[in-house]
């Protein structure tokens, strides 16, 4: 189906027919009720030039300098001058143009003693051009409103676009800070887990840099960003640490913004376990059912982290992945955060 706005991209095309069509419609319309057709065509060529004066005077420079810009004060008094004027100007062609050339001397007699100012004809010549005047203001009008409705979503769409790079920026520094810190540790204390986790790493980077640009990425390819985030962290945890991570449904033909699933692993490392010691454990499971992604993170929590504050303490990839669950899935998911006596509960539900 063709686009509306390449078709009105055409002006010179578009108002050569609508001339045409008004030109056909006045012949017929006025030729059938006088019985003549040939000259009624004639008297709608000799009209022409002032019609189209009036409807270009009025959409081109009343409307778009005065009516649309609210300046009633100026428009309506120039409205009424050039109203007349017009109007005046076709009763000047009929009157010493169209009479003479086109109708009989008898015609012509009966004609002239009705009188140049004969109010019916001045209304009939004022309806005549301005029914044609409403006609194209309307078009115009309702060109202008899709152009600029088309404007409006262009900018909205562009500044939408704008605002998740920048929370996508967000994430990528974060991310990075925290495994650097991991990787920092195990070099602390000369650990021979630092060259994999170099390695690991390297994989997440070309991933971050390369891959996650698009609008939208496989399931498969984001949960292979978690598993290699886990991996990393289990150098760090040792032993210490049990690690639970389940994936049920076909991941590899669904497709989900990126970086939507990572910062919820995330937090349960960095606001979760971070800190205990003994028996930290961590759930992870993710399961597609249809254009149904289900997510479900669940933690526990250290005693240190217990004594924080009262309330769950969520990281900035928490808050920003909120904002773009907004943005980008509206009316389309439900993320679900509890805080209970020992551990952490995430739940999300995105239609993708």
């Amino acid at each position: 189906m063709p686009d509306f706005h390449n078709i009105i991209r055409y002006k010179p095309a578009w108002h050569l027919l609508f001339w045409f069509s008004y030109t056909v419609f006045y012949t017929i319309q006025y030729g059938l009720f006088q019985m003549d057709l040939f000259n009624t065509f004639l008297s709608c060529l000799f009209t022409l030039p002032v019609v189209i004066s009036a409807v270009y005077f009025n959409i081109y420079y009343l409307l778009p300098k005065f009516l649309l810009t609210r300046r009633y004060k100026i428009f309506f008094p120039l409205l009424i001058v050039s109203a007349v004027s017009f109007t005046l100007l076709l009763r000047l062609d009929s009157y010493f143009v169209i009479i003479p050339s086109l109708y009989s001397d008898n015609f012509q007699e009966r004609y002239y003693t009705i009188g140049f100012f004969r109010l019916s004809y001045l209304i009939s010549h004022f309806v005549s051009i301005y029914m044609v005047v409403v006609a194209a203001a309307f078009i115009r009008l309702l060109i202008q409103w899709y152009n600029s409705k088309q404007q409006n979503q262009l900018l909205a769409r562009e500044n939408l676009e704008t605002e998740l790079k920048y929370l996508k920026s967000q994430i990528h520094p974060h991310f990075l800070f925290n495994t650097l810190n991991n990787l920092y540790a195990l070099t602390l204390k000369k650990s021979d887990k630092a060259p994999e986790t170099v390695l690991r790493l390297s994989e997440l980077l070309d991933f971050m840099l390369y891959e996650c640009n698009s609008p939208k990425i496989y399931l498969d390819k984001e949960l292979q960003l978690v598993k290699s985030y886990i991996d990393l962290e289990k150098l760090r945890y040792n032993d210490n640490l049990s690690i639970q991570f389940k994936v049920a449904g076909d991941t590899s033909n669904t497709e989900i913004a990126p970086l939507l699933i990572l910062p919820f692993v995330e937090n349960c490392f960095k606001h979760g376990i971070s800190g205990q010691t003994e028996k930290a454990w961590i759930k992870i499971s993710v399961d597609v059912q249809g254009n149904s992604v289900a997510l479900v993170a669940e933690n526990s929590k250290s005693d240190e982290k217990q004594k924080e504050n009262n309330g769950y303490k969520e990281g900035i990839g928490i808050e920003n992945v909120k904002r773009r669950l907004q943005l980008l899935y509206p009316g389309r998911h439900q993320l679900e955060i509890k805080e209970e006596d020992n551990t952490h509960f995430v739940k999300l539900e995105l239609t993708v």
